[in-house]
């Protein structure tokens, strides 16, 4: 006999990881912030690496949400490799 409760204990605890792994990538609009901690921590699009620059290699809607401090003024902020983008304003 299978206890009901715990399908319904790990259905909600899935839900809940898929769900904040789906609200670190996209905003409510469906547009990607790009901001200092998401820099740093890399995987903004596949291939990005942290730090910087932050690659944007998928097409998609992206919002630049907050300033970007990088190292020194050598440093590229953001490198641009899709030919498909489009700019949200605030």
């Amino acid at each position: 006999m299978r206890n009901h409760g715990t399908f319904i204990v790990t259905g909600l605890l899935s839900a809940s990881v898929v769900l904040q792994l789906a609200s670190r990538t996209l905003a409510v609009d469906g547009v990607i912030p790009i901001n200092q901690v998401r820099a740093l921590a890399g995987n903004t699009t596949p291939g990005d690496a942290p730090g910087f620059p932050v690659t944007i290699s998928q097409p998609g809607s992206y919002r630049l949400t907050g300033n970007l401090t990088v190292p020194d003024a050598n440093t590229t902020a953001i490198c641009l490799t899709s030919s498909t983008l489009r700019t949200a304003s605030s």
